[in-house]
């Protein structure tokens, strides 16, 4: 299968951290968001809002945006290192799913508990936790987290 990525920086999908389609700012949705004060949070929100208003193009508003991150010490990567970083997290899945591949061929009566627990131990990973209902609120590894098994 043959899969493609269009890096076109021009590419509305591309306005990180800020999804102009979506009603809702993404800025909490970002890891940049944990660093931020509540004032800088609500700055950032009134930059997009009046600007909005004011008729200011999607990419005009992102830099105006990502100039205020900078001021604030936050760096945005640029889509070449997002990509890298999905790469890597897709090989690392890859490994993963490999290793539970391989201890299956070998212990086909592994429990999905046991088999969470050697993960975690071989590749250093934590779960993350469930809700009430089993849900997973996390997909993918984020940091030290993965999802899946």
């Amino acid at each position: 299968m043959l899969v493609s990525a269009d890096i076109n920086e021009n590419d509305e999908d591309n306005n990180w951290p800020f999804n102009f389609r979506a009603k809702q700012s993404m800025i909490e949705k970002h890891p940049f968001f944990s660093e931020l004060t509540e004032e800088q949070i609500e700055e950032i929100k009134e930059i997009k809002v009046t600007m909005e208003e004011e008729g200011e193009t999607p990419e005009e508003i992102k830099e105006a945006i990502k100039l205020q991150l900078e001021s604030y010490g936050i760096e945005i990567p640029t889509i070449e290192e997002r990509l890298g970083n999905a790469i890597a997290n897709t090989e690392k899945r890859l490994d993963v799913l490999e290793y539970v591949k391989e201890l299956l061929v070998y212990n086909p009566d592994l429990s999905r508990e046991d088999i969470r627990d050697l993960i975690e131990e071989e590749f250093d990973l934590e779960f993350p936790e469930f809700n009430e209902g089993g849900m997973n609120f996390r997909h993918g590894f984020r940091g030290k987290h993965c999802a899946g098994f």
